[in-house]
């Protein structure tokens, strides 16, 4: 059996082996690159013998040595919360169909499940030992310092190898409710920095490895394992980009077509097709979606840590970013499927999107809930109104103004733009001189008014 997996993994090296030398043979010529590397390694060795990296050095050591020392128990809470990232869309080893077929032959399937996590196991010791040695050299750190950053990796690397493959398996919702739990203990890690807190955190993440291991076999759905291993091995990039082809993963049944609610009969009314096509439009475009949410998302979270004035004006960029993007999927929608030929409402369209944005949007409030705990004031209660105010304004402003492009007749407020930017710099003043607090709830008050005088006037 050894054997067997031996010469599997050897004839998968090899045929990767070929490839990238067939691709880089088609854009690089050899002689050339041989001079460049020449000189590139001749300016490095320059730079190395004459540099004066000594103040460098100093301040790199004492920010390592101050990441592991302060931080070490923040540190292995962050690590599982990234390998559980990895989880949604790849099982944590790599068990392709040929591994699979493999196991059909007289061949206990524990031993290549486990051979399959050996391999992970060194493959991932020796990056490890590779980047140690490079901050070692490099650096003044100590190796002390060293071997514990070294030894944290590999451990967490162990322990959340069959929680990778578990979790893997479990429903979406059931992958985010666990992956939203990981950030609070993230965050609250990161608040109280306690070894108390930390060790709770490895003895319990112990105890679900050892019980993910016992029933590793329990409930697998091997097609869907192996088709994203297979994706995962085969996708090279370099590859790509040269033959100017895409590795695509076997076509299965969505998420969404394996939960029960998605069998009933569909309802064929107005609300429920609007709301049936912007989904179809949003699962088409969920890269971009997803691209955005996690940038804004990672925008936050930095700038919470930095100061008051910078974390609202990251607030009202992400309000503004927000509503333009959305703007632009509106526009678009009706240039895509059948919604270009067939006339839809756009006021209904507007309206089912509304209900899209606010139920995903709340997901921006995460960053402003933190920056509640770390810096609670009574202000802050303020600052959340004229956030909840701006957005909905900005949102009906952009989308009426693109109504306005096709119904010249429709039209748009312009004191509703106004009020809804004035919000956003009230909000990022209001850090400052809390007047101007005072000021956008005045704004709240002015745009409730001129909206109960348009109702009464209609």
């Amino acid at each position: 059996m050894f054997k067997t997996f031996i010469f599997l993994r050897k004839t998968r090296f090899r045929k990767k082996l070929h490839l990238n030398k067939k691709a880089f043979s088609l854009i690089f010529d050899w002689v050339s690159l041989f001079y460049t590397l020449v000189l590139v390694g001749y300016i490095a060795f320059a730079i190395m013998k004459d540099g004066d990296f000594s103040s460098w050095r100093f301040q790199y050591d004492s920010f390592m040595g101050g990441i592991v020392i302060d931080r070490i128990w923040s540190v292995m809470t962050i690590i599982p919360l990234a390998m559980l990232f990895r989880s949604f869309q790849y099982p944590g080893i790599m068990f392709t169909s040929a591994e699979r077929m493999v196991t059909i032959l007289p061949n206990k399937l524990s031993h290549i499940w486990l051979l399959t996590a050996t391999m992970r196991w060194i493959k991932s010791t020796a990056i490890y030992l590779l980047l140690g040695s490079i901050l070692f050299l490099f650096s003044p750190s100590s190796i002390s310092i060293v071997i514990l950053y070294m030894f944290v990796l590999f451990l967490m690397n162990i322990v959340m190898t069959p929680i990778e493959w578990k979790f893997f398996q479990l429903h979406i919702i059931k992958k985010i409710a666990l992956f939203v739990l990981v950030i609070g203990i993230n965050i609250l890690s990161i608040i109280f920095n306690s070894a108390i807190f930390g060790i709770i955190f490895v003895i319990i993440l112990f105890a679900i490895s050892l019980l993910s291991y016992k029933k590793r076999f329990n409930n697998i759905d091997w097609q869907r394992v192996t088709s994203a291993c297979n994706y995962k091995l085969w996708n090279m990039k370099f590859i790509s980009r040269v033959s100017k082809t895409s590795f695509k993963k076997d076509r299965q049944y969505s998420i969404w077509q394996r939960l029960s609610f998605w069998k009933k009969p569909f309802p064929y009314e107005n609300l429920t097709m609007y709301h049936r096509l912007w989904f179809i439009y949003f699962e088409k475009n969920i890269k971009i979606i997803l691209q955005f949410f996690g940038s804004m998302l990672l925008l936050l979270f930095v700038f919470v840590f930095i100061n008051d004035l910078i974390f609202f004006i990251g607030v009202a960029f992400v309000i503004h970013a927000y509503t333009s993007v959305i703007a632009s999927f509106y526009s678009d929608r009706f240039t895509t499927d059948i919604v270009q030929i067939i006339p839809w409402n756009v006021q209904k369209y507007k309206k089912t999107l509304y209900r899209w944005v606010t139920f995903t949007g709340v997901t921006f409030l995460l960053p402003f809930i933190l920056y509640v705990i770390l810096n609670f004031q009574y202000i802050v209660l303020g600052q959340l109104l004229l956030m909840l105010v701006a957005f909905p304004i900005l949102f009906n402003v952009k989308i009426d103004k693109i109504i306005q492009k096709w119904q010249t007749t429709f039209t748009v407020h312009s004191m509703s733009f106004l009020i809804g930017y004035g919000l956003l710099i009230c909000l990022i003043i209001s850090t400052k001189n809390t007047m101007f607090l005072n000021v956008g709830i005045a704004l709240v008050v002015l745009h409730i008014f001129s909206k109960f005088f348009n109702v009464k006037k209609v």
